[in-house]
Parts: C-alpha cells; sequence; structure tokens
C-alpha cells in the first residue's frame, strides 16, 4: 500500500440526473460548504482506494454536451505518486453503447500544470457485462510528454464529444495499482519546435520515463554544454540564427537518452509610426502617402473582460505591463494592427463588465481602448476598435437591437468617434456577422449607413470597415460574384474610407465530390477542403473577393481568419497549415489586410479555434506561418540561418542561470 486518503467524485460539466453507488452512501456537498469545488460536489471515504488494492463502486449518469466523473485526492491541493506503480487495474461495465462519433476515454491529470494523458479504453467493450481493464498510466494514448506519476492531480471518466440526450450510466468497481515491468529510459524536449525573438526568454522543458528513478539532465547548446541537473532550461539570444538545444537524462544505472530541439532566433522587426489612414481605390496610404498593408491578429479578448485580458495578463484589472509585453511581442514579429472586438454597450457606457458579472473590472471598456491604443502607437501599431458578435451581451441579436434603436446606435458611434478620433492609429469597425431577412438586413444596414454618415458629418474620416452575415462572404450577394452588391455600392457612395471585411477559414473551401477541388458550396465533410494555392484564389473569388477589389475598387480586410474545426479531421493538419500558408500568400499579393486569429493563451480559443501561440508568447506552427509570411511579403527580418557551433562557443554566456548569446560582448 502507498499510503490512505479520500477520493473526491466532482461531477463539474453538465447538470447531474443520478449518481448512485452501490452502497449509496454518497454525500452532497453544498458550495458554501467546499468552495473551491462549487456546487454539484460529492465525496466518498475511502480506505487503501485507488492507491493500493480496494474497491471503489460507483455510477454516474448525466446528459448534455460534456460528460464525465472525476476523482480528486483531498483536499483539493493533494496528490497521488503512482510513479511505482503504474499499472492501474479496474472492472467497468456499460449499460447501453456510447453513441456513434462519442470519443470516451480514461484520463488522469498530472503535474504542476495540469497536463492530461488519456486512453481510449471504451472503444471495444461490451455492453451489459463487467470487464476487466488494464491501463498502463506510463503510456497514454493521448497527452503531450509523458505523465508524471509522482504528482498525480485528478483521474477520470468521461466524454466530451458528443450531446447525450439522456443519462448515459457507466459502472465501476475494484480499482488496483501495481508494480509494471521496466521499459525503455526515454525523453522528450518540449516545445518540440520554437521561434522566439531576438533577446526573449524561453524555458525548454523535459518530460522523461522509463529506466530507473532519479534521474539526472545535462542540457547542451550546439554540443556545447551549458547547465546541468535540471529537468528546465531557460534560454535567450541577441543574435538571430537557429540552435540545436539537446537534452540528455542520465537514469539511476547509468542508462541515457537523448532529444534535441532546434530554436530559431528571429531578429526583431522595425515597425514604422502609425499615420492616419485614407482610402484609394483597393489600398490604403497614410498621411504621407505611403501604402500601408494591415497585418496582425484578432484580439476577440474585449468580449470577456472589459479590461481586455490580454495573455498572461490580469483578468479583471488592467495590467499594463502585460499590455506592454503584449505589444512589444507582436511588433517584433512585425505585426502592425490589432483587431479588437468588443460588445456595442460595453464600448458606448465604458462598461466595466466581463463574463464573471457586471463592475467586476476595475476600469471601463472605453478607457481600456483608449489605453491600449495610446499604448500601442508607441510600438507602431493600429488598434481595431470592432464590434464583434452578432448579439449584445443581453442576448438580443445585434441587428434586431439596430433595428429597433436605430437613433441610440448612431448617437452611440458618434460618441465613440468624439472619444477615439483623435488618435491617428485607430480603425472602426463593424465586423459583426448578422444574418437575418432581406428586410431586417436593409434595416440593418440602413442603421449602419446613417452611423458611419453622422461620425463624417461631424468630422471624423478615420477607416470605417463593414461586415455582414456570415463567414466566407465579406458582403452579401444574392447570387455569388455575378450578381447582388448592392449592399456595397450603396455604403461606399455614402461614406468615404470604406473597407470591407471578410472572415475566412477552410471550411469555406470546398464541400463537392472533389474533395481537393473547389466546386461551391453544398453537403458533406469539411475535412478536406481547399488548400493548394490556385484553388484558394478559385474559391476567395467565388466568394466575391476579386469583384470587390476588380468592379467595386474598395479594400478588403480579412479582420478574422485561420485554421479551424478541420484540423480535427484525420489527416488534414498538413492540408490545413498549406492552406495557411498559401492564404496569406494570397492575401499579401492582393493587398488584403488581415487579423489572423487567436491572440490568445493556448487553451482558451475555444474548442473551434486554434490560437497563435503555444506558451509564454512562444508561437505554435501557425503562429510561425504568420511570421514567416510577414518578413517573406513586408520585407521584414529574413527567417534565420543555421549558426555554427564554432561561432555559438565563443559568443554564448550565462548569467545568473539564464543563457544569453552574446553576439561577441563577453
Amino acid at each position: 500500500m502507498i499510503s490512505r486518503g479520500r477520493i473526491e467524485l466532482s461531477e463539474v460539466f453538465d447538470d447531474c440526473d443520478s449518481l448512485t453507488p452501490a452502497n449509496g452512501q454518497w454525500e452532497v456537498y453544498s458550495a458554501k460548504a467546499v468552495p473551491e469545488q462549487g456546487n454539484n460536489t460529492l465525496e466518498v471515504d475511502t480506505v487503501d482506494k485507488v492507491e493500493g488494492v480496494g474497491s471503489l463502486k460507483g455510477t454516474f449518469a448525466a446528459t448534455g454536451d460534456n460528460w464525465g466523473g472525476m476523482f480528486y485526492k483531498r483536499p483539493i491541493t493533494g496528490t497521488w505518486n503512482f510513479s511505482k506503480t503504474p499499472i492501474m487495474k479496474f472492472k467497468i461495465k456499460l449499460e447501453k453503447p456510447f453513441p456513434e462519433g462519442a470519443n470516451a476515454r480514461f484520463g488522469i491529470v498530472t503535474g504542476p500544470n495540469w497536463n492530461t494523458f488519456s486512453w481510449s479504453i471504451f472503444k471495444n467493450l461490451p455492453v451489459g457485462e463487467w470487464v476487466t481493464v488494464e491501463v498502463d498510466l506510463r503510456l497514454p494514448d493521448e497527452g503531450e510528454g509523458y505523465p508524471d506519476l509522482t504528482e498525480v492531480k485528478q483521474v477520470s471518466f468521461g466524454c466530451w464529444d458528443v450531446h447525450f440526450k439522456e443519462p448515459f450510466p457507466i459502472r465501476w468497481d475494484f480499482m488496483e495499482l501495481t508494480i509494471g515491468s521496466p521499459i525503455p529510459l526515454e525523453v522528450q524536449v518540449y516545445p518540440k519546435s520554437a521561434l522566439i525573438l531576438t533577446n526573449q526568454q524561453i524555458t525548454l522543458t523535459s518530460s522523461a520515463r522509463g529506466g530507473i528513478t532519479p534521474y539526472t539532465f545535462e542540457w547542451f547548446v550546439n554540443r556545447v554544454l551549458r547547465a546541468t541537473s535540471t529537468p528546465d532550461f531557460q534560454f535567450a539570444s541577441d543574435v538571430a540564427g537557429i540552435y540545436n538545444v539537446l537534452c540528455k537524462v542520465i537514469d539511476s544505472a547509468d542508462n541515457s537518452a537523448t532529444s534535441e530541439v532546434a530554436v530559431r532566433v528571429k531578429e526583431r522587426a522595425t515597425i514604422k509610426e502609425p499615420r492616419m489612414l485614407h482610402v484609394e481605390g483597393t489600398h490604403l496610404y497614410n498621411d504621407l502617402g505611403e501604402r500601408v498593408h494591415l497585418h496582425g491578429v484578432c484580439f476577440n479578448n474585449f468580449t470577456d473582460s472589459a479590461t481586455g485580458w490580454f495573455p498572461y495578463g490580469d483578468f479583471y484589472r488592467w495590467d499594463e505591463e502585460a499590455v506592454k509585453k503584449n505589444l512589444e511581442i507582436l511588433s517584433g514579429w512585425g505585426c502592425n494592427c490589432i483587431l479588437a472586438l468588443t460588445y456595442f454597450d460595453w464600448l458606448v457606457n465604458n462598461k466595466r463588465d466581463s463574463t464573471g458579472g457586471a463592475n467586476t473590472t476595475d476600469i471601463g471598456c472605453l478607457d481600456a481602448y483608449k489605453r491600449l491604443i495610446e499604448l500601442a502607437y508607441d510600438y507602431g501599431i493600429y488598434v481595431g476598435v470592432g464590434i464583434g458578435t452578432f448579439y449584445t451581451m443581453g442576448g438580443e441579436n445585434l441587428g434586431t437591437w439596430v433595428i429597433n434603436n436605430k437613433s441610440a446606435f448612431v448617437e452611440g458611434w458618434l460618441k465613440i468617434s468624439r472619444e477615439l478620433r483623435k488618435y491617428p492609429n485607430i480603425i472602426y469597425g463593424h465586423p459583426a456577422e448578422i444574418s437575418l431577412s432581406e428586410d431586417e438586413m436593409n434595416a440593418y444596414f440602413d442603421g449602419v449607413v446613417e452611423a458611419v454618415q453622422a461620425i463624417r458629418a461631424d468630422g471624423d474620416n478615420h477607416i470605417f470597415l463593414y461586415h455582414e452575415d456570415y463567414c466566407g462572404y465579406p458582403v452579401r450577394f444574392d447570387k455569388p460574384a455575378t450578381e447582388g452588391g448592392e449592399m456595397i455600392r450603396k455604403l461606399h457612395e455614402y461614406a468615404p474610407n470604406i473597407i470591407y471585411d471578410g472572415h475566412i477559414y477552410r471550411w469555406h473551401g470546398t464541400f463537392g465530390n472533389n474533395p481537393d477541388k473547389f466546386t461551391g458550396p453544398g453537403p458533406g465533410s469539411n475535412a478536406d477542403g481547399v488548400y493548394r494555392y490556385e484553388d484558394i484564389k478559385e474559391a476567395l473569388a467565388y466568394w466575391g473577393y476579386r469583384k470587390i477589389l476588380d468592379e467595386y475598387k474598395v479594400p478588403i480586410i480579412m479582420w478574422e481568419g485561420g485554421p479551424a474545426s478541420a484540423v480535427r479531421e484525420p489527416n488534414t493538419w498538413e492540408k490545413e497549415i498549406t492552406c495557411y500558408k498559401n492564404l496569406l500568400r494570397i492575401l499579401h499579393e492582393w493587398d488584403i489586410g488581415y487579423g489572423a486569429f487567436w491572440w490568445r493563451e493556448p487553451g482558451t480559443t475555444g474548442g473551434v479555434f486554434l490560437g497563435l501561440l503555444q506558451d509564454d508568447f512562444v508561437p505554435n506552427e501557425w503562429g510561425e506561418t504568420v511570421i514567416d509570411a510577414i518578413a517573406q511579403f513586408e520585407g521584414g527580418p529574413a527567417p534565420p540561418t543555421p549558426i555554427s557551433p564554432l561561432i555559438a562557443l565563443g559568443a554564448i554566456v550565462i548569467l545568473g542561470g539564464l543563457l544569453y548569446l552574446a553576439g561577441g560582448r563577453g
């Protein structure tokens, strides 16, 4: 036996219809009694359960989009140590088969970062009989890295992929842990690839398994030993280049294994001072007559908190240092715009609201935008102030609200304009995806026209961006690319400095019979879609982009776009990244601006969209694609080239345990 403790079963998803263990001894705790867990918390005392051999009987059933039962060590900060007994056995019984498409899993959460690992144990289980399942906790089916079995925080049975229309019961009994056979020593360094800016610090982490613990670690940069005895390694350089970082792990029997990662260090881009923009034909120019291409990120965090909730910053408080760090990184990438979305009433009324409730932030939304705009100016960045949701915070359709409150809508935009017009680096935007009946859309559009005309008559000629309907079409067409487009002409005739907005994701590529050729919309899976250069151009032409540029001669900005749900389909990752690279190439070639989706911390982008970061401002593959596209097409610093070990040997120094490449200094 390893230890004794209490195990908590917490239903943290949808309503729990029934949770009835065989002995009926569950105790229900209220939010007041167990404040860190909230409602629907149940707990059972156990002796030698899970840790060791014993019986933990239970039945779990729930309805909804999320389904799962979770065990936590009590108190909430407790952990289990399964490193000496990594083989878990338990009996399990299904009362009925899982719905089609369900990806039910057994899982654990480990380590200080709550890393998740899972095993697909339910695929071949018979229904209506008890089955013994054996899981090697060292060898997960899913999860990044290797589980840290010295610090297990959670054990779970769950399914998060389908909607359960009625309670779905699962029963388990007799859980035990035993010693497993030795497995070979292995180590993996994370992230597996990395691109950072000069003088930007990255923490490389190693994950080891197998062999005989404890382990020791050695870190090499371009074959030169630089650190020992720690699984983590911090690296930074002020010289651009590619650095090969190798981790060697040695177990107590003197066995060793290695893992290597290439770290690209990119010279920081230099961004021009942002100046007032205006439209000439299909292009944007500043007041010096210089053509400007806007390329940056879509930032929807102002819909979560009035303070903006910048990555690695405070949710409820305006965190100026975090904002500066975000702007510094974006500017270094070469981005010259942030397209920031929020709610109309938050902005107009300077509300201090968040998804956590009313009056929960320390400053109002309009004040936060002002501070962001002022700081962004110093980094050469334009800020798009956009009404980016198709509903109000109260849940009413924004288009319907505009129709019924047209004068308030116009006055609201006048208030926004009078507060922000003094800043040269702003872009007004209405990229909300409004989709109503034809008559309602005409009435909504009239409200937008009146608002734009009002701020123009009031002396404000900043760029104004407009979007309607859902993704794909930048504006409505009665028939794609050949007829319609009256709204385009109407708005452009009524007001100067108008830009049209498109939202582009790969599911708008092809739904036809040929998965590799654009054939227009229709039923079917989006797993393949278009991804080749010429096919993407054909798709964009179908959706009206060339018509806007060639016939109406009006600029376009893709306010949001990037990788979406297609990457979750089998065998689509390579096509998805190829599509994204080709899409950004076309946008630069056609002089279409863009906000790459999403500028958020990993794990906060929801179940459909993917962000640009993997951790601590280090870009993932999507972020690297954006950086490379800006450098290639906008004349920024070229991608780094390899640096020889001899050069690195004379250039690397360690300051306070932090590795720096000194570029000849020191």
